[in-house]
C-alpha cells in the first residue's frame, strides 16, 4: 500500500499524571490505529489469545461469559463465531487460555472477590475454530482461589492456582488430564505471616526447558525447577528491593536473551537479568506512576501493568496498563526503559486487563470495575500497529529535520532538507493515536512547513517525518 510522506507529532497531554514522555520506539516511530471494538456486556474478557494457526480467529477467556470465539477476518469488525458457556466447564469461569497447536488450554475458576471457585483446566480442540470442542476437564477437589493462568510444555500443563500455588498436570492424553503434583512456593517472603491481602498468588508464568518462571504476585518472581515433575523445587527468588515499602504485584513475564520483562501492577514494568537464576538482578525499571510515593497506592493509581508482550525486532514491550489502557515501552536500552507510545488515557473511564500481539495486530481486553480503577465498558479492541522499520532508506542520513522556534508558542516551522517529494501530509496525533490536526502539502520541494500550534496544549512533542523510504524524528516543546 502506498504511503503518504507524513509528519507525526505524538504528544503528552498536560493533564496526564505520568512521569515519562512519548518518544521514538527503538529506532523507529510507531503508529496505532483502532480497527474495531467488540462489547461483551457484563462478561469480563480477562485474556485474549489470537489463533496462531488460523489468524482469522481470536479466543477470549471471558470469565462468566465462558470461552468466546471471535471471527476477526474482517479488518473493520469482529463477529461472534461461537461460545462455550461456563456450563461446558463444570460451571467454572474461564480466566485465561493458551494455544498449543490444535488445542487450547483454558484456566478455570474465578479468583475475583469473595465468590472464588476451585481451580481447574480444560482442553479444547480448536482444529475447527468455529466449532470448539471440550475434550476433558480437570478440577481441583477443594475450593481455594481459582486459577489465573495455564502454560504448557511437552506433555505437561502448568496451572497457576493463585494461593494454591503451581499445579502440574499430565496432558499427554488430551481426553484424560491427570494430576501429577502441586507445589506452593514459600508464602512467607518477602513478608513473614502475610495477611489475606498480601498473600502471594501464582498469577503469571513462563515455562522453558523444565523451568517455571513464576510471577508470584506479592511474593515476587520465583524460579521453580520442574525436571522432576513429582518433586518441584524452588531454586531462585527475586523482588524489587527499591519498592519493599509497598506491596508489590508480579503479574506477567516474558523472557528474551536472558532478560525478563515483568508486569508489576502499579509499579509498572521491571527488567531483570535472569541468566543466572540463583542471582537475579535488576537491569531497568519503568515506573511511570511512582509506586513508591506515599501518595500512590494500589486503589486509584493511574496505571496497573498487567500482561506484557515483547517484540524483539522493534525492541518494545506492549503492556496492558489498567486505567492507562495500553502503553508501549522502548526497551532498546534495557537500563533505561521509557514510554514511547500508547492507546487510551487515564481520563477515558476505560481500563484494560489483557493485551496480546499477533504480527501487526494488538488485541486489548477491557473489563468493568470499580476498584482499583473505575471502568465502564467490557470488551475487546483491535489496533493495527505500524513502524517505519521498513521505510528507512540507506541514504537517510542525508536528510535533516528541524523545528523552530523550539520551544514554540502559537506556531512552529518544520524544516526538511534534501527531500524531493511532491506531496506530504502533516498529522497531529495525541497519545491515544487520535488525529487532532491534518495538513496536506502540495508544493513540490517545499522545505519549510508552517504549523499552527495554537490549539495544542503545552507539553513535550516528538516531531517525526516519514516518507515511503525515510523516517526522522526530533523533539519539540509547546509552551503556553
Amino acid at each position: 500500500m502506498k504511503m503518504f510522506p507524513t509528519v507525526i507529532l505524538i504528544f503528552l497531554l498536560q493533564g496526564l499524571a505520568v512521569k515519562s514522555f512519548a518518544q521514538l520506539c527503538g529506532n523507529d516511530t510507531l503508529s496505532l490505529q483502532l480497527q474495531w471494538e467488540y462489547g461483551t456486556g457484563l462478561s469480563l474478557p480477562i485474556h485474549v489469545t489470537p489463533d496462531a494457526v488460523n489468524t482469522n480467529y481470536l479466543y477470549v477467556a471471558a470469565k462468566s461469559g465462558g470461552l468466546i470465539v471471535l471471527d476477526v477476518s474482517n479488518p473493520g469488525q469482529a463477529t461472534l463465531a461461537n461460545t462455550l458457556p461456563v456450563s461446558s466447564f463444570n460451571n467454572l469461569e474461564a480466566m485465561n487460555c493458551e494455544q498449543y497447536g490444535s488445542y487450547l488450554y483454558v484456566a478455570l475458576g474465578n479468583y475475583f472477590g469473595t465468590n472464588v471457585q476451585a481451580a481447574g483446566m480444560a482442553v479444547v480442540n480448536i482444529s475447527d475454530p468455529e466449532n470448539p470442542a471440550v475434550t476433558d476437564i480437570w478440577q481441583n477437589s477443594t475450593v481455594v482461589k481459582g486459577a489465573a493462568i495455564v502454560k504448557g510444555e511437552g506433555n505437561y500443563a502448568y496451572l497457576g492456582a493463585m494461593t494454591d500455588g503451581l499445579i502440574i498436570l499430565d496432558v499427554s492424553d488430551k481426553s484424560n488430564i491427570q494430576f501429577v503434583s502441586k507445589f506452593i512456593p514459600d508464602p512467607n517472603w518477602p513478608v513473614e505471616n502475610p495477611t489475606s491481602t498480601s498473600m502471594p498468588n501464582a498469577r503469571g508464568m513462563l515455562v522453558k526447558d523444565d523451568v517455571v518462571y513464576l510471577c508470584y504476585d506479592a511474593g515476587g518472581l520465583r524460579i521453580i525447577n520442574v525436571h522432576d515433575k513429582l518433586n518441584p523445587k524452588e531454586t531462585g527468588r527475586y523482588i524489587n528491593q527499591s519498592a519493599l515499602s509497598k506491596q508489590q504485584a508480579y503479574n506477567d513475564i516474558e523472557i528474551h536473551d536472558g532478560l525478563a520483562y515483568i508486569g508489576e501492577d502499579y509499579c509498572g514494568m521491571e527488567i531483570v537479568n535472569v541468566a543466572d537464576t540463583s542471582n537475579m538482578t535488576q537491569v531497568g525499571w519503568w515506573n511511570p506512576w511512582d509506586c513508591t510515593s506515599p501518595s500512590n497506592i494500589w486503589i486509584g493509581s493511574h496505571g496497573h501493568g498487567n500482561e506484557v508482550t515483547f517484540d524483539a525486532q522493534q525492541q518494545v514491550v506492549f503492556i496492558s496498563a489498567g486505567a492507562s489502557d495500553l502503553r508501549i515501552i522502548d526497551v532498546s536500552d534495557p537500563a533505561h526503559p521509557d514510554s514511547c507510545s500508547g492507546f487510551g488515557s487515564y481520563a477515558d473511564t476505560l481500563a484494560s486487563y489483557g493485551a496480546s500481539v499477533s504480527g501487526d495486530r494488538v488485541f486489548i481486553s477491557y473489563i468493568i470495575a470499580i476498584i482499583p480503577y473505575f471502568s465502564v465498558w467490557a470488551g475487546v479492541k483491535e489496533l493495527k500497529w505500524e513502524s517505519s522499520y521498513n521505510a528507512i532508506s540507506e541514504t537517510a542520513s542525508e536528510v535533516s529535520l528541524s523545528v523552530s522556534p523550539n520551544p514554540c508558542h502559537d506556531h512552529f516551522e518544520i524544516t526538511v532538507s534534501n527531500w524531493a517529494l511532491r506531496n506530504a501530509r502533516v498529522l497531529v496525533k495525541d497519545i491515544a493515536g487520535m488525529t487532532c490536526l491534518t495538513k496536506d502539502i502540495h508544493s513540490g520541494n517545499k522545505e519549510v512547513i508552517s504549523i499552527n500550534a495554537s490549539m495544542l496544549p503545552a507539553g513535550l512533542y516528538f516531531v517525526s517525518f516519514i516518507t515511503e523510504t525515510q523516517s526522522f524524528t526530533t523533539k519539540m516543546v509547546k509552551q503556553e
